[in-house]
C-alpha cells in the first residue's frame, strides 16, 4: 500500500468538501517494505497540508504519525537500511508535529526493539525528548526507557569477543553522555549496567578493551 490516496486531494473539494475520507485513511496498513516508497510522497503531502485548514491539517498529520508508531510496535521484523532511513525521515519531518507524548512513545518502542539498527536510533530520539520541558512523570518514563534500551543494545551486540563487547558498551555510553550529563541518575543506571556486565569478563579482556578505547581517543 502506497500513498496513492494523495491524488484524492485534487478532487476532494468537489466531491467531499468536509474531507471525511481523511478519517478512513487511518485504517490503511503499511508494511516495513513499503515504508521507504511511501516517503517519496512526503513532499507533496507537505504541500497539500499547506492548503488545508488547521483542523484538516491536524487530522491529516495524525495518519503518518500513527502508522509510524504501528510499524515500530512490530519492529522486530527485518529492517533494511532503506527502511531505517525512511523512519528517520518521518521522525524528523517537522510538518508532522510530533507531540511530546508521541516522541516518548517512540522512545519506548525503539528501546524495546530487538533490532540493532533501530536500537541505534535511540540516542537521536532521546535528544529530541530532552529539547522540551518534561514533567517528573515523563522523566521517570524516559529513565526506564534508557535502561531497557541499553540492556537490549548489549544483548543484540552478540559479540563473542568480550573485549569488543566492553569496548562497544562504553563507546555507546560515551555517545549518550552529552545528553545525560545533567541527568545523573540515568547516567549512573547505564554505567552500573556496563560495569556489572564487565565484572563477568577476564582481566586481560578488560585491559584489551581499555587499550582499544585509548587508541580510539588518541587516533
Amino acid at each position: 500500500m502506497k500513498f496513492h490516496w494523495l491524488i484524492i486531494f485534487i478532487i476532494a473539494n468537489e466531491i467531499d468538501p468536509n474531507y471525511t475520507f481523511i478519517d478512513r485513511l487511518k485504517s490503511l496498513k503499511y508494511s516495513v517494505e513499503n515504508l521507504a516508497n511511501s516517503l517519496k510522497n512526503v513532499k507533496p503531502l507537505n504541500l497539500i497540508m499547506k492548503t488545508l485548514s488547521s483542523n484538516l491539517t491536524s487530522r491529516l498529520q495524525r495518519i503518518p504519525r500513527s502508522h509510524t508508531l504501528s510499524l515500530l510496535e512490530g519492529s522486530n521484523g527485518k529492517w533494511t537500511n532503506e527502511n531505517i532511513t525512511a523512519i528517520v525521515k518521518l521522525l524528523h519531518n517537522d510538518s508532522l508535529h510530533w507531540s511530546k507524548d508521541e516522541v516518548i512513545q517512540l522512545l519506548e518502542l525503539i528501546s524495546q526493539s530487538h533490532t540493532l539498527e533501530l536500537l541505534n536510533l535511540f540516542p537521536e530520539i532521546l535528544n529530541d525528548c530532552f529539547r522540551s520541558d518534561l514533567t517528573d512523570t515523563k522523566e521517570k518514563k524516559i529513565s526506564e526507557c534508557c535502561v531497557v534500551w541499553f540492556n537490549n543494545f548489549i544483548d543484540k551486540l552478540n559479540l563473542s569477543n568480550e573485549s569488543d563487547l566492553i569496548f562497544s558498551m562504553f563507546q555507546r555510553l560515551e555517545l549518550v553522555h552529552p545528553l545525560l550529563s545533567q541527568r545523573i541518575n540515568i547516567w549512573q543506571n547505564l554505567s552500573d549496567i556496563a560495569i556489572e556486565r564487565t565484572k563477568n569478563c577476564q582481566e586481560n579482556q578488560i585491559f584489551d578493551a581499555i587499550n582499544k578505547m585509548m587508541l580510539k581517543n588518541y587516533s
